[in-house]
């Protein structure tokens, strides 16, 4: 399988990258410490894929469906870098990273017993707290 890089352009301060391998097309960007990506297929015909498959045609695609495809998928990499850059968005998904952040605080903690100098103690290795031990009590916190 070739990939095939047909574009690389700078948008906003990111560089998109626009791809081809077999049916697919992909876009590839990072922004922050996330990497977002996106797949379309295009299908040829069937002869086409048959002829291509046995290796008696080299090409898929001609250059003007390359190019088609690049810009439809070149659009959806833009249109996702303005909604991830628009204020909105960012307040609803900081919002949302909260609302998980909450549902991961109530989740079932894990427990460590630790020795202190004086005294044993649990330690929470999901939410990094910790607790006196005390005999029969099972170990809890806010």
């Amino acid at each position: 399988m070739e990939i095939q890089v047909l574009r690389k352009m700078k948008y906003q301060n990111t560089y998109i990258y626009v791809m081809q391998f077999e049916y697919c097309f992909q876009y590839l960007f990072s922004t922050g410490s996330d990497i977002y990506q996106q797949h379309v297929f295009f299908l040829p015909p069937v002869w086409k894929r048959i002829l291509y498959r046995l290796g008696l045609i080299k090409k898929l695609y001609s250059e003007q469906q390359l190019e088609e495809g690049e810009k439809i998928i070149l659009s959806g990499a833009m249109e996702s870098l303005d909604k991830l850059d628009d204020p909105k968005f960012r307040a609803e998904r900081r919002k949302a990273n909260k609302v998980a952040k909450e549902k991961n605080k109530s989740a079932g903690c894990v427990w460590q017993a630790r020795e202190g100098k004086d005294d044993m103690y649990y330690m929470c290795l999901t939410h990094k707290q910790i607790v006196r031990m005390q005999d029969g009590v099972k170990p809890r916190h806010d």
